[in-house]
C-alpha cells in the first residue's frame, strides 16, 4: 500500500512541473472522453480545513443541489498551492451565482506538512479538502496534466465540463455557460 501511494505522489510531483500552456491535443480528447458524464465519488476519508480547523467531513457534504467545481491540488507543490490565491479571485467574481460551490481537494500524505509549510500564504476564505489517504488517486486514474485536473459538477456529481478556467479563458467562457444554464433550475 505505501508503494502505491508513493508512486501516487510521484505522479504528482512530476504533473506539477508540467506547462498549462502545452497540452496534447490527444491528452485533451483522451480525458473529455473518459471524464464528461462520470460520476465523482467523494471518499468518506476528506478531511475539511476551515478557519485554521481541521475536522472530518462526512460524504454527505458533497451531495446538495448546486454546481461544484472541483480542483485537485498537490499538496507538496509550492506553486500548485499558490493557486489558492487565482482560486480565491475566481470564485469572489463567480458571487453572484447561487449555486455554486468551489471544492479544492488537497492530495498529500503529510497534513502537518503542508498546514505548516503551505497553508499560511493560502487564502482563509477558502475551504479546503484534504484527501491524505490519497483515495481520489488510488480510485481514479487523474489526468497527467494538472491544468485537466479540474471538473464542473452537476449536484449528482456528475462531470459535466473538464479544464481549468484560470489557465485558458475559453474554458472560463464554458464553465460561466453552464453555470448560467443551470441558474433557472
Amino acid at each position: 500500500m505505501k508503494s502505491l501511494r508513493f508512486i501516487a505522489l510521484f505522479i504528482l510531483l512530476i504533473s506539477c512541473a508540467k506547462s498549462p500552456g502545452k497540452l496534447d491535443s490527444l491528452e485533451i480528447k483522451k480525458s473529455v472522453k473518459e471524464w464528461i458524464n462520470r460520476k465523482l465519488i467523494f471518499p468518506d476519508s476528506l478531511l475539511q480545513l476551515k478557519n485554521d480547523t481541521l475536522s472530518f467531513v462526512k460524504t454527505e457534504r458533497f451531495k446538495t443541489r448546486n454546481l461544484k467545481i472541483v480542483t485537485f491540488i498537490s499538496g507538496e507543490c509550492y506553486s500548485c498551492v499558490k493557486t489558492l490565491n487565482l482560486w480565491a479571485n475566481l470564485i469572489d467574481s463567480l458571487d453572484r451565482f447561487d449555486k455554486i460551490e468551489f471544492i479544492p481537494i488537497i492530495l498529500t500524505f503529510d497534513t502537518d506538512q503542508f498546514i505548516n509549510d503551505f497553508y499560511t500564504d493560502s487564502p482563509k476564505t477558502l475551504e479546503l479538502y484534504i484527501d491524505q489517504d490519497l483515495k481520489f488517486v488510488t480510485n481514479y486514474t487523474l489526468p497527467n496534466d494538472f491544468t485537466l485536473r479540474t471538473f464542473l459538477l452537476n449536484a449528482d456529481n456528475i462531470v459535466l465540463l473538464i479544464g481549468n478556467p484560470l489557465y485558458k479563458n475559453v474554458v472560463l467562457k464554458l464553465y460561466l455557460e453552464e453555470i448560467k444554464s443551470h441558474e433557472n433550475f
